[in-house]
Formats: C-alpha cells, structure tokens, sequence
C-alpha cells in the first residue's frame, strides 16, 4: 500500500495529523513515522527511526504490547488499543492511545505493524487527578445496575471492601437485610442515607439513583457513595454504653441508700450485669465464714446457671482484689462444659469482704449479633471482658460492698441499741417490745405467756468483796446458766444492775412457769469460779401467769415484780409464782434444808 511504503514521499502516511508509525515485527525496530508522530514525540523523525519499540515503551507496557502483537500473528481476535506514555527530551510525559493493525510487508518480509498514536494526555492528567481526589477522600463510589450487579467501583474504601470480591450488592450486603432493602428501594425512585453494617465494618451509604429514560421504570443504575464510619460509630456504640453503665450504677447506689436490706439491690444488680454484658451468668455469693481456711460462700443472687465450682470466687476473696481470665476457661455452665471468660470481684473492704461477684460470659454466644470491628471494643458485650466492662463491674462490685456495709453498721446499731453489752442478752427495750407483742399474739390465739424477774441476791457484795470486774463476770456467769435454764424459744434479758427477765411464750399453766423457776434458781445456785475462787450466788426470782386479771404488760411486771420480792424476804435463793402460794418456794432440791 502507497500510504505506508517507507519509500513513498509525499503520501497520506506523512500527511496524516494523526500520529503514525510503522513498525518491522521481525526485527521490533521502527522503520517510518510521520510528522504529527515526531511533533508528539517532541524529536525529529531521524531521531525515532530505527529504535526498537522497547525504547519508545515504558517497561510495565512492554510485554504487553509484545503479547498483543504475538496473538494478531497467530490470527487470534485480539483488542488491538493499548495506553502507554512517552517521556520528550525535555522530560514531559505524555499519554498516548495506540491502535495497531497488521499489514503485509512490500517486500514480502515479516509483517508491518501499523499504529495510529493519539495524545490523551489531557484526558489520563485529568482521570489521575479524579482517581487522586477520589481514593485519597474517605469516600469510595460504586455503580450497580438494575440487577444488583457492581459495575465500577472507586475510592478509599475500595481497597477493604475489593478484599470480599464484590461482584453484585448480594455479596456486598449479604448479612445485612437492611441493606438490602434500601438498594431495592434506591431502584425504584428513592434516594437513601443510612449507616449501614457490611464485612465487619460501619459505613455511611448515599444511595442516590440514576434515572431511567422512562420515569415508570425507576432507576437504570443506583450511585453508592459509602464512608467508612467504622471508629466514629464504634466510639458511638462505646460511649452509649458506658453512658448506660454510668446510669446503672447511679439507679443501684441510690436504691443502696434506700433498702432495708440486701435482697432486692442484689437482685437488681445481678440482672442489670447480665443485660448490660450480655453474661452467661452473674452470680453473688456472701460469706458466711471460714471453714479450714477456705471461704464458706452462699449464693445470695443469680443470673444463668453459673459453675457448680466457687474456686474463681475463692481466689478473688483470698487475693483481696479482683480476678480476670484473658484467656477462656473451661467453666460448667449448664449441662455442659464451655469456655467462658470470667470476672470476680470481693465486695467490701479487702480486711473484711461480705461475699464477692463473679460475671461469666462463653467464648462465643450464637445469638451474638454484634459485628467483627464491634467485638474489638466489646461495647455490646462478647468474648474477654474490655476496661470499660472491668471499670463497670468494679464499680457495681462498689455498690454492693457500701449497701452491705451500711447495712451490716445499722445492724450492729440496733443490736448495740436493743442488747446489753456486758451480757449480749436483749436489754429493757427489746424486752418490752417482745412482751408486747408477744401478750397481743397470745390473747388473739387464746394462749397464756409467762414472766420472770429475776435479782441476783447480795450482789453488792459481791463487788465490794472481790471488785466490779468479778462482779461482771458474776453477771455473765447468771446471763449464761439462766439460757441453759429456760426452754429454747423463751427469752432471756438483761434489765439493769443486777436484775435480768425471762419472757416464756406459750406457756401451759403456773405450774409449767414454776418448774422453769425452780431451774433457774438451782442452776445458777451452783458453785462458780470467779476471780479465783469458788462462789455460790443465788438468786430471787418472781412469776407471773397471764390470766383474764392480768392481761397488760404493765400489770403483769407489777406483779412479777411483787412476786420477786416477796420470795427475797423469805430468803436467798427462792421464787414465787404470783396468785398461786404467798409464800416464797425453794426448787425442789432446797425443800427440808
């Protein structure tokens, strides 16, 4: 042909505008360029002839046009256009769109490869600085067509979501309904922002659709712009959580401050721990005491079924500070053995714990719904316990440990405020009350109680004898044996000085409430050792049966009062039950003395 023979001036090859050049494919060296080739080559046409393509081709192109040019000499169909660059002498680069073709050599030599050279290089600067702008903005785009295939995809986020091979939005969103709901309504009209959950990480999708030619036909196409959110909505998740920790925590301590005891701030505790760290099970034991020196706990509240074994919360109590496994550990949890992470954490000051909390939670719970990246941090709860999770537990462990102190204080308050402190037997005001109630209940069932006043005889010189400490050991010496005289359920207390009280509920008759005085008076007469010496103090004690005549409280300490004294007029070591005899009785052992 006239237009490419090398030696044919003047032909349209050389007045093309469009670039040309003719390359020997058997020697690969360039045999002919035109004028519009040399102007982009920035050399003249002397210079270009005669040089190997290889020379003219960066080095990430050079096998390709090799491979192409091999393909069209075998007949294979091949796509004959090719980018590639050519850097002038001046150092500028330029991005050139080659179209080849083959044709016969004149001389019947290897074939010709006859390319067409077009400048694109404002074109390829301006796609470099749009993929530029594109992949460097935390913003990816993608194209789907009308079914749900990905046609282009481009951006930052490109990169992590290419590694699960997008091909159609079913495989983008394939955990995610949601998703999927808002493509399809993308697809008929709508356009749609939402943060969604793909591949284990948050982003912010625009669905925005592109138009059909035919409005009834909704969207040919659908343009996603995603944005990676991941951190900002997983600080959300962390910090919605610990937002509701924190209001847990004041909803306990202020319910701390308000019970009367223990039962119901345990229980809202332990049910709270479990919701908020999505627990196998929670668990609260108390200490109830040692036993070979190894706690003795009680379970006092309970979430799950939590290990049959206590040795966590053993180790948690002998350490004095909470216990953290980092790794799983097989626990019994149910009717089978799982791998559980597990927190135990005292409660109380570590001299002194009232019992300790432990929180178990498996390695991996089917119905966990949180997503890969949200494990990390654990906001929802899953797998090892996170610092916040840990803060939280110590500061629940923390409510627990106050409420019981405060409780335990009020306790000893009332025991102090209703009990002697020499003896440890209920004084005046607890046995006033107990009498009160105790006369109210047994007139309403038609029942009798009984009352004793009982006055250590001569105690006076007892303390001016031996001292007031032998004289206080006298008195716990009388509280101890007057609790071995009386039957189990009555109750014995201290009034003043030396002058302690029996309450006997449910009694038969007066003779029923005389033996119990004929006891009392022959235990305690047995000899006592105090301060060294061998004593025999007696005792005085007065009766009275309730009855129709003495049916107030008030009545009937007058008249175990007058009993009382009576037998001490008749002499060391008596009693006297009120109504039955005026004179004072020994017990059956003194009778004939």
């Amino acid at each position: 042909m006239s237009m490419i023979h090398p030696n044919s001036p003047g032909d349209l090859f050389d007045r093309l505008e469009i670039g040309m050049a003719l390359i020997d494919t058997g020697s690969h060296r360039i045999i002919r360029v035109n004028r519009a080739a040399a102007r982009m080559a920035g050399m003249p046409e002397g210079q270009i002839v005669g040089q190997t393509w290889d020379a003219v081709t960066p080095p990430d192109r050079r096998e390709e046009l090799r491979a192409m040019v091999r393909r069209m000499l075998d007949g294979e169909p091949v796509d004959t256009q090719i980018t590639s660059a050519f850097t002038r002498p001046n150092g500028e680069v330029i991005h050139l769109l080659v179209t080849s073709c083959l044709e016969a050599a004149p001389d019947g030599g290897a074939p010709l490869l006859v390319c067409q050279l077009q400048d694109i290089t404002e074109q390829a600067v301006s796609h470099e600085h749009l993929r530029l702008l594109v992949d460097h903005t935390p913003v990816s785009l993608h194209l789907v067509d009308r079914q749900g295939r990905v046609l282009f995809s481009a951006g930052a986020s490109v990169d992590s979501t290419a590694s699960t091979r997008w091909t159609s939005v079913e495989d983008a969103f394939r955990s995610s309904h949601e998703a999927l709901r808002l493509v399809a309504a993308a697809m008929a009209g709508q356009r749609v922002f939402r943060v969604v959950e793909a591949t284990g990480r948050f982003y912010d999708m625009h669905m925005v659709p592109v138009p059909s030619p035919e409005p009834s036909d909704g969207a040919r196409a659908v343009v996603v712009l995603a944005t990676d959110v991941t951190e900002r909505e997983t600080a959300l998740l962390e910090l919605s959580a610990r937002a509701d920790e924190q209001a847990t925590v004041v909803d306990l301590s202020r319910l701390a401050l308000d019970v009367p005891d223990s039962t119901l701030l345990v229980e809202r505790a332990v049910a709270d721990l479990a919701h908020h760290l999505n627990a196998t099970a929670v668990v609260v034991h108390d200490l109830v005491g040692e036993a070979a020196q190894r706690p003795v706990l009680r379970q006092a509240a309970c979430h799950g079924t939590p290990p049959a074994s206590t040795d966590l919360c053993e180790r948690a109590l002998r350490a004095g500070w909470e216990v953290v496994t980092t790794e799983p550990v097989p626990a019994l949890l149910g009717t089978g053995t799982a791998p559980s992470y597990a927190v135990a954490v005292p409660l109380g000051p570590h001299e002194h714990p009232s019992g300790v909390l432990a929180i178990y939670r498996s390695h991996a719970r089917p119905d966990d719904k949180a997503c890969a990246t949200t494990r990390l941090s654990a906001p929802i709860g899953s797998g090892a316990f996170n610092d916040r999770e840990i803060t939280f537990i110590r500061s629940v462990a923390g409510v627990l440990g106050a409420a019981a102190a405060r409780l335990q204080i009020e306790r000893d308050a009332r025991h102090q405020a209703l009990h002697d402190g020499l003896t440890g037997l209920p004084n005046r005001v607890h046995l006033l009350d107990g009498l009160a109630a105790a006369n109210a209940a047994a007139r309403t069932r038609g029942e009798h109680i009984g009352v004793l006043l009982i006055d250590v005889d001569d105690f006076k010189s007892i303390n001016d004898s031996y001292g007031h400490q032998a004289g206080d050991e006298v008195l716990q010496r009388v509280a101890a044996r007057l609790r071995d005289a009386v039957r189990p359920g009555d109750t014995v207390a201290r009034l003043y000085g030396d002058e302690f009280a029996v309450l006997c509920e449910n009694i038969a008759s007066h003779e029923a409430l005389g033996g119990i005085a004929a006891r009392i008076v022959a235990e305690v007469a047995q000899p006592m050792d105090v301060a060294n010496r061998s004593l025999q103090v007696g005792v005085s004690v007065g009766a009275v049966f309730s009855s129709a005549d003495l049916c107030d409280v008030d009545g009937l300490l007058r008249a175990a009062d007058v009993a009382m004294y009576a037998a001490k007029r008749g002499g060391r070591g008596r009693y006297l039950v009120f109504g039955e005899n005026p004179r004072p009785r020994l017990p059956e052992s003194h009778v004939g003395t």
